[in-house]
């Protein structure tokens, strides 16, 4: 990738979905994503949370935004980067291995789960979000991977997929303040905006959450699949209304269920 310093890292996890702008005619095709936050957990344990922080690095970073409630009617989110270095967005090609820094986890974003993919439904499911986390630029990739079980639930056969995200990255890499003297990024959100201005020597991180808060409490039930809580946005095609989950477990050779993560995001590569 040509650029191998963003100015922000996006960190995201939780019950996210991933959708993508597509216009052939605007280079690099992909000119925006919305990110549908599940705001309907029967259970109540998923609690989005945003926090920015601002430093040289993470281990000296400042934490300068915190966002922590239960997603409400009207929530949106929007990162916009006015006068990025590269136009559009860019999604991380399949990979091994990283695609700027040697010795980051910057992996290829297909491996999301891609719900609508051929291992899962091949069509594309219309959705039912009504709160979105919108970007208008960036680098699309894979930060945390685990092995990966897709469950059927009609028969209960599961198949092994190999190394699956259960975190996704955005970098976002603005103009250097000698070319725009204005380099910044936007976050607006409710009744209110940030801006994040490119400096020399400074890194943003922005946290996107809706995951367990609770998870690391050990509470029972905490430590099942919550895949399956899509569906409650997802409308499946019939006759079938087949419906998958994943499992993400210790190793490749199926042991106990992994107690790191109940929940990671998913990716709708048919629809927009």
């Amino acid at each position: 990738m040509p650029f191998p310093t963003p100015t922000i890292r996006v960190r995201l996890t939780g019950l996210l979905e991933f959708l993508f702008t597509r216009d052939t005619a605007v280079p690099p095709n992909i000119t925006s994503c919305r990110i549908g936050i599940h705001d309907e957990d029967h259970r109540k344990e998923h609690q989005m949370r945003v926090n920015v922080y601002r430093g040289p690095g993470r281990e000296k970073s400042k934490l300068i935004l915190e966002l922590v409630r239960q997603v409400e009617d009207g929530f949106s989110l929007t990162v916009t980067a006015p006068d990025p270095m590269a136009p559009g967005i860019i999604i991380c090609p399949k990979s091994s291995g990283p695609f700027s820094n040697p010795g980051t986890n910057e992996l290829g974003f297909d491996r999301i789960p891609d719900i609508e993919g051929g291992d899962f439904h091949n069509v594309a499911l219309p959705h039912k979000f009504t709160k979105f986390v919108h970007f208008n630029n960036g680098v699309f990739y894979t930060r945390v991977v685990k092995p990966g079980w897709i469950l059927r639930e009609s028969d209960g056969k599961t198949t092994f997929q190999g190394m699956m995200g259960i975190e996704a990255g955005i970098n976002i890499y603005l103009q250097d303040p000698a070319v725009a003297t204005d380099s910044k990024a936007v976050l607006t959100y409710l009744n209110g905006w940030k801006e994040l201005k490119r400096t020399t020597d400074v890194v943003y991180e922005i946290e996107i959450l809706n995951d367990c808060p609770l998870h690391a409490a050990g509470l029972p039930g905490m430590f099942e699949s919550d895949f399956k809580l899509y569906y409650d946005k997802l409308e499946t095609p019939p006759p079938v209304q087949e419906r998958f989950s994943v499992v993400f477990r210790d190793g490749a050779t199926g042991g106990d269920i992994s107690t790191d993560h109940p929940c990671g995001p998913i990716f709708g590569g048919k629809s927009s």
